[in-house]
């Protein structure tokens, strides 16, 4: 079973009412591009790195890299990051069920086996 790999995303998101083109001056569509890759372990628990967010201007084909003042910007008008949850927190996720189980097996040792040592000296 092939359970760790990385990947690459990019999610392109169309801007009507973006300002004109600096190159250009078109006031056509534009778009933004959160550009990323990840490392997974299961496709489910996932880590970003290398993420980059661009606006392109579809007319004249312009791409400017936008800093992270402009991507909290972006976000802000959006109403929400467009990287889905799991994507961003995933390895988070896997590090709480981990710290968890471990908490639950540290507190509870008949549960988790009941034929140790610990829970025969008990009864």
């Amino acid at each position: 079973m092939f359970i760790w790999g990385s990947g690459h995303k990019t999610i392109r998101i169309p801007i009507h009412n973006a300002p004109p083109c600096g190159t250009c001056g078109g006031d056509t569509l534009r778009s933004i591009s959160f550009d990323y890759d990840y490392s997974h372990i299961f496709w489910l628990f996932k880590g970003i790195k290398n993420k980059a967010v661009s606006a392109s201007c579809e007319t004249c084909g312009t791409v400017v890299r936008l800093e992270a003042e402009h991507e909290k910007d972006i976000v802000r008008t959006l109403g929400k990051n467009p990287i889905p949850f799991m994507d961003r927190y995933g390895a988070v996720v896997l590090l709480l069920l981990v710290a968890a189980w471990i908490t639950f097996a540290l507190t509870r040792p008949c549960a988790v086996n009941p034929d140790s040592q610990v829970c025969r000296d008990s009864r």
